[in-house]
């Protein structure tokens, strides 16, 4: 439980939320406009590069959004089958059906989607918190985790087997890296000409450049 908590606190509260997410580019977020900001000042040769990393970096970012809604659904319809196995054979039209009407809803704005499951992710994490004070408060014993010696302990103590439980232990934290993954991808309020780079032309690559921000660009008259 301590390494659980520490890491939470140094990994996602401090690494994710204090400093990797200040690092944007005209307030926009998202590989491709860090990518543009970090080819700014270099060779052409290393634009190339960075191009190429950034291009394989959101090529993942397409792929995990692809894959990821149709495994949080499964997984959550799964659960159906605890309380009623014979169920077991709809798990799969059940998520079907769920995902279709997501995208039917989706596509007339992310905006109505967060409408109606605000209340309901709402709902979850006030209940979360509930049942979270209740164990605490039947079992006290379990702050002593907020003392970071039980978390060293545990490594000088076990040594090898120690290494083996962190790696079940970062598990705990992969849902920290959904805020700086989806951190204003494409947001409205950002400059659009920020996901352009200076020496994109020598490298014939001129990504997501808009064609209203490249008429107002300086020279384009």
């Amino acid at each position: 439980m301590s390494l659980i908590f520490w890491l939470l606190i140094f990994t996602v509260s401090i690494k994710y939320i204090t400093f990797v997410m200040r690092a944007d580019n005209a307030g926009e977020g998202g590989i491709l406009t860090l990518m543009s900001l970090a080819g700014r000042n270099t060779s052409a040769r290393m634009t190339s590069v960075l191009v190429i990393l950034g291009l394989i970096g959101g090529s993942f970012f397409y792929g995990e959004v692809v894959i990821t809604p149709a495994i949080s659904v499964m997984s959550a319809i799964e659960g159906l089958e605890i309380i009623a196995p014979q169920l077991d054979t709809w798990i799969v039209p059940i998520s079907i059906i769920v995902l279709t009407l997501l995208f039917v809803i989706q596509k007339h704005g992310t905006g109505m989607v967060g409408k109606l499951f605000a209340p309901i992710m709402l709902i979850w994490f006030l209940l979360l918190a509930v049942l979270g004070a209740r164990s605490i408060y039947a079992n006290p014993e379990v702050l002593q985790a907020l003392n970071p010696y039980w978390a060293v302990h545990f490594f000088l103590q076990y040594k090898t087997v120690s290494f083996i439980a962190l790696g079940a232990v970062v598990l705990s934290i992969t849902g920290g890296g959904s805020a700086v993954r989806r951190y204003g991808p494409l947001r409205q309020t950002a400059d659009p000409r920020c996901l352009v780079l200076r020496r994109a032309a020598l490298v014939g690559a001129e990504l997501f450049w808009p064609g209203r921000a490249a008429a107002e660009a300086p020279g384009s008259d």
